[in-house]
């Protein structure tokens, strides 16, 4: 069985990636948590600082342009902040900063390792150098390092089923995948056999 995709990123690409990296790892979770709700809360104090100068000068007749343009800026940089999360932000920040925007990608997975063909030079991979396997709505994330991962878009499959792929993956690589907003199944518990039980019941019969 042979996997074709190909694909332009755009910028959601990048976002759905940052947010992967924070969900994916439970500590990583936590502390984009913090983050965003301390964000939340800076924004809170900036939106109420603002709103109080704008509430000052009109109550007292005394405008000021310069503080009115301060509370002004104040009040639009805290509801920016409070409605793009902290994983967004990164995830545009890093859009910006992606060298081959409007570049098409193409992986070609096979049975001995996959291709990757950018700017019409191949760069062949090893399923083994993958280490965990990641995937949301759109999009699956190829793991080779903590904070690196090849993503692979649901929409761009030329060749094979999009859906099919994470069986694929999974068994060329060992590994299991992960998906967002899916908790993992607990172990069950290993029953502890005793042979004396066996033969208390041997002796009843």
């Amino acid at each position: 069985m042979r996997y074709t995709v190909s694909a332009v990123y755009d910028r959601s690409d990048f976002i759905g990636f940052m947010q992967a990296y924070n969900d994916r790892n439970k500590k990583l979770k936590s502390m984009s948590l913090i983050t965003t709700y301390g964000t939340k809360m800076g924004s809170a104090v900036m939106l109420f600082g603002g709103a109080y100068n704008l509430y000052t000068m009109f109550s007292t007749g005394m405008w000021d342009m310069k503080m009115l343009a301060y509370s002004a800026i104040l009040i639009v940089v805290a509801l920016g902040l409070s409605m793009i999360p902290i994983d967004e932000l990164a995830g545009r920040k890093a859009w910006n900063d992606y060298p081959l925007q409007g570049m098409k990608i193409t992986y070609d997975f096979e049975a001995g390792g996959f291709i990757e063909t950018r700017q019409g030079n191949p760069y062949k991979h090893n399923y083994k150098d993958i280490i965990e396997l990641y995937a949301d709505e759109d999009r699956y994330y190829l793991y080779v390092r903590e904070n690196s991962a090849y993503i692979v878009c649901k929409r761009g499959f030329t060749e094979g089923n999009a859906e099919e792929f994470a069986k694929y993956i999974e068994n060329k690589t060992g590994l299991k995948m992960k998906f967002k907003g899916v908790k993992e199944e607990p172990k069950p518990k290993e029953e502890y056999w005793n042979d004396e039980d066996d033969e208390d019941e041997d002796e009843e019969i």
